[in-house]
């Protein structure tokens, strides 16, 4: 690293050798320093660079785990917000559900009344029954419609009213599709077309026939103000001994049955409607009151063996006739 003093400098005199020494030794110093300077300079910037890698990766770092801290957050924030929206669904849905519920079990209760009650022995009523214990509410609603079904029952006069109710209602529905008419009118025609023999004893009571109202409320069976209020012998003979009726009749046995069970499903809605409501005000004490019960599956069978019956009046009619 030092240099070694040159042979033109071994030849001086003692004074001059002893300068020139001096000399080269104070290079060699300036040398040494300036080595020193580039080697500290060096290793400076070597700890600069190392410590700013440093500090990038220090920051790096910490920019790494800020960002997995708030992926982190984010990912939290989402699962919470996917839980609150289940959550949120899952309770907007259960008043829903509560609903479908109550229908259900009202609607199995009402079909047991409607299908099987009146067939089935006591201890198949009682197992019924024991679906209900763990709901006070739901056992004496039970109760209530036992006794209420016990109650009630159709006589062979209500089951024939209903039939000609029936039948007449789908003649006038037929005749009111066929031309196009209003409820009102069809029921008029059809009043003109069954009971003709009245039209004179219409004139003679002041019956309005342009009156719809009047002319209904006189003719048609079982009306409020109708002179026909119960299903005796008298009005069946005289509403059979119309061909017109009876061949219309016929058609409408073809699909009594179809009727009379659509029927009674309108009824069964209507009531579970009614029983939904009692339920959830807790006056339960109301369905004692209510009229248009649905119709035991019994009482239908036996509607329809009754509006087949009523076929073997026309014969009776026409040999009455022979003989008069």
């Amino acid at each position: 690293m030092f240099s070694s003093p040159p042979l033109f400098i071994q030849a001086l005199s003692p004074i001059h050798l002893k300068l020139a020494l001096l000399q080269l030794i104070k290079n060699n110093e300036l040398i040494f320093q300036n080595h020193q300077r580039n080697h500290l300079l060096q290793n400076s910037l070597k700890t600069l660079a190392l410590v700013k890698q440093r500090a990038e990766n220090h920051d790096f770092f910490f920019k790494a785990q800020n960002l997995n801290f708030l992926k982190g957050n984010i990912n939290d924030a989402i699962k919470i917000e996917e839980q609150n929206s289940s959550l949120y669904g899952a309770q907007k849905a259960l008043p829903q559900q509560r609903q479908q519920s109550i229908q259900e079990t009202l609607l199995s209760m009402v079909n047991f009344f409607v299908y099987e009650f009146g067939k089935i022995s006591a201890p198949q009523v009682s197992d019924q029954r024991n679906k209900y214990l763990d709901n006070p509410t739901l056992i004496d609603l039970f109760d209530i419609l036992m006794k209420k079904y016990q109650s009630s029952s159709k006589c062979r006069e209500d089951m024939i009213r209903f039939v000609l109710r029936k039948a007449l209602g789908s003649m006038r529905d037929r005749i009111r599709d066929r031309k196009i008419l209003s409820a009102k009118a069809a029921s008029v025609e059809l009043c003109q077309r069954y009971f003709k023999e009245k039209l004179e004893q219409l004139t003679v009571e002041h019956v309005d026939i342009t009156d719809e109202d009047a002319l209904l409320n006189f003719l048609l069976p079982y009306k409020k103000q109708s002179r026909n209020k119960t299903a005796n012998s008298c009005f069946i003979t005289e509403i059979f001994s119309s061909d017109l009726f009876y061949q219309d009749y016929l058609q409408f046995l073809g699909k009594i049955e179809k009727l009379l069970e659509d029927d009674n499903q309108k009824k069964i809605q209507k009531f579970i409607n009614f029983l939904e409501i009692c339920v959830k005000e807790n006056r339960l004490s109301k369905i004692t009151t209510y009229k248009r019960l649905p119709w035991q599956k019994t009482w239908l069978h036996s509607t329809k063996i009754i509006a087949n019956e009523l076929l073997s009046m026309k014969p009776k009619i026409n040999v009455k006739k022979q003989k008069m």
